[in-house]
């Protein structure tokens, strides 16, 4: 098969199948009992695989090939699948289809029409499953031939399920930044959907605003680095006259909230759960010392717990505490009049606190990666609890509440 071809897998069933006109996209396939033949028509893959049982290939197997012939499309290859009756056999078929997933170098059709029994259903897991874990899976196309919507002129409508599988991306993604905060991956699958359901607004003439998933996607990723980057105040500041990457997620996010709950509303609740996440790093404030800001500070201390990432936690509740000694304009991270000697005074006059040395102490062990006398590295449940410590006593002082488990 060569690079970049189609490859249509497709399962076959028991049934007793009827004859239609299956149609796609405008075009009509030739009237036939076999989604898989007309799909191979209309798609002109290079190479078919179905996927039947034992009882299924002695059914079907002859009137399907004769069906491929009379159409002048070559034979498609048959690969022997248990019936699941047991976990072993559940197993293999697993296998099975998982390796056709795997196999050749170019996008995937997966036909679930004929699926016997369980089959459909199982498919899906081991869709989930292929994007969960392969670096770089195949692109995958999902169909289903609709045979109980046909109409009057006796054709029936070919279903492309495969905004399904983006859904399971970007679910998947979404996941892992609410987790880690590493957003790259929710951005990417974010923006794929959004070009997707921006293709099918303009090609349905649509009326109003298209989609706006992308622009949150890129919101996404801008937030995403600034918080993998400790970039403080890119993320609460802003730059530039350019708005914080917090308060610009926390827009597009809102922006998107009709469009996610139009087409995709089993994601909404997801989204919810990021805007809880992005929130309470947003408010009215101009630097870091003030009020609202340092409740930020203490919410992005917090964020960075939750996340497990605790050299940026304790290193976040630090900076506030020279924050609170320090002048306004020696809390605005990364301001072009930041004031650099009034900072590095107030960290000299909080020498002599005990909080603010123990904190220091604690962020510099973790940064220096235990190269320390034994004496002096803490072990790995001592981070934890002294980080957790640092962090709920930092947010007591500010009123942001207490962290959470």
């Amino acid at each position: 098969m060569t690079a970049g071809a189609t490859r249509l897998v497709s399962f076959l069933g028991t049934g007793k199948y009827e004859p239609v006109t299956y149609e796609q996209d405008g075009r009509r396939a030739g009237t036939t009992p076999y989604v898989a033949r007309a799909l191979a028509e209309l798609l002109g893959p290079a190479e078919i695989v179905i996927l039947a049982t034992a009882e299924a290939e002695r059914k079907h197997r002859t009137a399907l090939e004769r069906a491929f012939a009379e159409a002048g499309i070559a034979v498609p290859r048959f690969v022997k699948v248990p019936t699941g009756g047991d976990r072993g056999e559940l197993f293999e078929l697993f296998r099975i289809l998982r390796e056709q997933l795997r196999m050749g170098d170019g996008s995937i059709v997966l036909d679930i029409t004929h699926g016997f029994r369980a089959q459909p259903f199982f498919a899906a897991s081991v869709v989930a499953f292929a994007r969960a874990v392969d670096e770089k899976p195949a692109p995958l196309r999902v169909v289903y031939g609709a045979f109980e919507q046909k109409r009057e002129d006796g054709s029936a409508p070919i279903w492309d399920l495969s905004y399904l599988v983006d859904v399971l991306d970007w679910a998947a993604a979404l996941r892992l930044f609410l987790r880690t905060g590493r957003a790259r991956e929710a951005a990417a699958a974010t923006k794929r959907l959004g070009d997707e359901l921006g293709r099918a607004w303009n090609e349905g003439g649509r009326q109003g605003e298209p989609p706006r998933l992308k622009q949150l996607g890129e919101a996404l990723e801008r937030f995403g680095d600034d918080l993998e980057t400790l970039r403080t105040g890119d993320l609460l500041l802003g730059r530039r006259g350019k708005e914080s990457s917090a308060r610009a997620l926390a827009e597009r996010l809102a922006a998107a909230e009709s469009n996610v709950r139009e087409h995709l509303p089993p994601l909404a609740e997801v989204l919810d759960a990021v805007r809880g996440m992005v929130t309470p790093l947003t408010g009215a404030f101009t630097n870091l010392k003030e009020p609202m800001g340092r409740k930020a500070v203490a919410a992005l201390a917090e964020l960075y717990l939750k996340l497990g990432r605790y050299l940026e936690a304790i290193a976040t509740v630090r900076e506030g505490l020279v924050n609170d000694s320090a002048s306004e304009s020696a809390a605005k991270p990364g301001a072009r009049d930041f004031a650099q000697n009034a900072r590095d005074e107030a960290e000299r006059q909080l020498g002599a606190s005990n909080q603010f040395r123990a904190v220091a102490d604690l962020r510099n062990d973790l940064l220096h990666a235990q190269y320390r006398p034994e004496g002096g590295a803490r072990q790995a449940n001592q981070i934890v609890d002294q980080v957790r410590d640092a962090v709920e006593a930092f947010g007591r002082q500010t009123g942001a509440g207490d962290v959470g488990s």
